[in-house]
């Protein structure tokens, strides 16, 4: 079965906007170590795996796994990006009031229609 571990850290490493010794330091790992990661020269032992990982916020399934660069997959920086325009926009506490109390009544709709549905299915069983 395949791996992707080397092109998956080529691809943090580019994304990240780091030398590949920097993206190391970030990890405790010495000069030319991600170059021989990214070579398949040799494998990361699972704790770098896991601090890799970690970091970045992608599941260590994912990073063994996938093709992180096919994936869509956003950096921390990235998801940073996306996040504080979204929090500007519900961060405001009446948007964020209303919204609950859409989700309160859909919670109620809900429920309201599963008691029509028990009530249709005891007038069944009466009529059987």
């Amino acid at each position: 079965m395949k791996n992707y571990i080397s092109e998956n850290i080529s691809y943090l490493v580019k994304k990240s906007k780091l030398t590949q010794d920097d993206f190391g330091l970030s990890f405790d790992l010495k000069k030319g170590v991600i170059n021989q990661y990214i070579q398949g020269k040799s494998l990361p032992k699972i704790e770098t795996i896991q601090k890799i990982c970690s970091h970045n916020q992608i599941t260590i399934d994912d990073f063994i796994n996938l093709d992180l660069s096919e994936q869509k997959y956003l950096t921390r920086h990235e998801q940073r990006e996306v996040a504080e325009p979204a929090q500007a926009i519900y961060g405001n506490d009446k948007y964020v009031q209303s919204l609950e109390n859409m989700i309160e009544l859909q919670k109620d709709f809900i429920e309201n229609q599963k008691d029509i549905i028990n009530g249709l299915k005891i007038n069944q069983g009466k009529a059987s």
